[in-house]
């Protein structure tokens, strides 16, 4: 600022002010750093997530959660209820774990079936609330892992255990099932 004499009105001398920022422009670039941080993780985390608050609206989505649901921009789900972006209702889904969540306060773990773009696929769901700086619950975070596979090879299991048992029970000859190291009869 200059500083002007009182009488012809001269710049007699400047005021300047000077403050160091130092350390806010280091705790700004500490925060983006932590907030890139979390949002890799975020999207790159193998299983699909998403986040809702408590109205079911899409507050946050990741790529995996994209590609089971066929949603091609995070622009079409954000901001939208979850029931209708995933699963084109018109209230909350019957075998929804969100409601569980945020009425317990706690996690929430369950599967459930979804038509993807492929086949039918079996998901196990972790859902917990999602608490504010005075506990109370604002949202949710749900976690999707498909386990079809698994699904699948256990099913895949317990024929092939029911064709052994017909097979073992019906035989005309005697047969027993023995611990090899013990020599103990398990069947």
């Amino acid at each position: 600022f200059p500083l002007r004499g009182e009488q012809d009105g001269r710049i007699m001398g400047v005021i300047e002010y000077v403050r160091d920022i130092t350390a806010h422009k280091q705790a700004r670039d500490a925060l983006k750093k932590a907030h890139q941080q979390l949002r890799t993780v975020f999207d790159t985390m193998p299983g699909a997530v998403n986040v809702i608050d408590r109205d079911y609206t899409i507050i946050d989505l990741n790529s995996e959660l994209m590609r089971l649901y066929r949603i091609s921009s995070k622009a079409e789900a954000i901001g939208r209820k979850c029931y209708e972006v995933y699963r084109g209702e018109t209230g909350v889904c019957a075998d929804c774990s969100v409601p569980e969540a945020m009425e317990t306060g706690g996690m929430v773990t369950r599967l459930t079936r979804i038509q993807s773009a492929d086949n039918l696929r079996v998901l196990k769901a972790h859902t917990s609330p999602i608490f504010d700086e005075n506990g109370r619950i604002w949202g949710a975070i749900k976690v999707l892992t498909d386990v079809s596979d698994f699904v699948e090879k256990e099913r895949e299991l317990r024929e092939s255990e029911k064709r052994f048992r017909v097979l073992f029970e019906s035989a005309p000859d005697a047969m027993l099932l023995a611990d090899p190291e013990t020599g103990t009869i398990l069947d």
